[in-house]
């Protein structure tokens, strides 16, 4: 479904998926496109194709399930594959790498490597592990280790060294080396080590010598190819997310002013009762807010002070994406509620909220006051737009 303007800034929410930012014809040009699936799932920041892939420079942040674990990336993309990007998650593991850059990267990868054939400087990658643990060489599939490459693996408190030939994100044929000196020709076979047959074993490790010299190549290539690479694009990356991202807040912003009766008659104007205890701490709340997405959905707030504690990225009552703090809406309401409260010494923690509409239009830090905007609404969509051109 398009916006009903050709261009501006505005908001589409569906039950998955909420694009925020700047448009053009109908296309998220330029901002933020937040994948929901109850939690948010993946926050993509940036420029954008005609078919929502990042294009261009940019950042994807992708969390797992009630978002225990989360992974950064910053880079180039083509038509929402990346092409060169730095990356980090929350246990502390580092990647750099450099895909080859074809829109068809299944089929280039599997004749660049078939056989372990060396495909050059293309698909270089240095993994790091907050074990210690590091891999740098060859790869596909955003990351997984395929071709020749260089293992450092810490077992036991001993480092051994691991160089040679892999398929498929396995080991394949190699010499592993502890790094106190011993050496060891090995044979793999789909991750399990095998062993050579004794007819052939000079030979197979001949081989393994081969493989190794290869993946100790490639392994410099990574150190002298990806730091340079990487700090040639972080900057440009880096400001592409700033546009991006305050093109989102432009939008949110008049998504939020437009927040009001008169242009929004699905607000209920009834008493709602609240919880005054928050429902991450369990306490009694001392900074009462909600996120910016959540102001139509519901009046009961959260602590923001908690909120930025916890490893979270949603509303914890209704779930909704709250991309950072700028984007917690202070309740004016909910503040006086809990002084009456609090004087009062009620132990009772449920109360009526009064009937009103949302809180007056704050500012979210980082954005001036704009054009006039007008709200647009479906049944399942909402969309704001500029009635001046950009």
């Amino acid at each position: 479904v398009c916006p009903p303007m050709d261009h501006g800034y505005g908001v589409i929410v569906t039950p998955d998926l909420w694009q925020e930012g700047y448009w053009e014809e109908g296309v998220l040009l330029v901002g933020r496109r937040i994948q929901v699936d109850r939690t948010p799932r993946a926050i993509l920041c940036g420029t954008f194709t005609s078919e929502g892939n990042l294009h261009g420079y940019g950042t994807m942040f992708s969390l797992e399930e009630r978002g225990s674990t989360s992974v950064r990336y910053v880079g180039l993309w083509q038509n929402g594959n990346p092409v060169l990007a730095r990356g980090f998650d929350s246990t502390g593991n580092t990647i750099m790498a450099l895909w080859a850059a074809c829109p068809h990267q299944e089929q280039m990868f599997s004749q660049s490597f078939k056989d372990g054939t060396n495909c050059g400087t293309f698909n270089l990658v240095c993994s790091t592990f907050s074990d210690g643990s590091l891999y740098k060489g060859q790869h596909r599939n955003m990351g997984e280790r395929h071709g020749y490459g260089v293992q450092v693996i810490n077992q036991q408190n001993r480092q051994y060294l691991w160089s040679g030939e892999w398929k498929e994100g396995q080991r394949w044929t190699g010499v592993l080396q502890n790094l106190q000196g011993t050496k060891t020709f090995q044979w793999w076979s789909r991750g399990v080590e095998s062993t050579f047959p004794d007819d052939e074993s000079n030979k197979c490790g001949e081989i393994a010598a081969i493989k190794a010299i290869e993946a100790l190549d490639a392994s410099k290539r990574v150190q002298s190819d990806l730091p340079v690479l990487i700090k040639e694009m972080l900057p440009e990356a880096e400001e592409m997310e700033r546009k991006a991202t305050h093109c989102a807040k432009i939008a949110l912003k008049m998504y939020y002013q437009n927040l009001t009766v008169r242009d929004n008659p699905n607000l209920i104007l009834i008493k709602e009762k609240v919880n005054l205890r928050c429902p991450l701490s369990c306490g009694i709340i001392r900074n009462p807010v909600r996120g910016i997405r959540c102001l139509t959905n519901h009046k009961q707030c959260f602590d923001g002070d908690i909120w930025s504690k916890c490893s979270i990225l949603y509303c914890p009552i209704c779930y909704r994406p709250i991309v950072s703090e700028e984007e917690l809406i202070p309740d004016s309401v909910f503040q006086s509620l809990l002084v009456v409260h609090l004087g009062s010494n009620d132990q009772e923690s449920i109360v009526e909220y009064p009937p009103s509409s949302v809180n007056s239009p704050a500012n979210i830090p980082g954005v001036a006051p704009e054009e006039e905007c007008i709200l647009f609404q479906t049944c399942h969509f909402i969309y704001i737009a500029v009635t001046t051109p950009k």
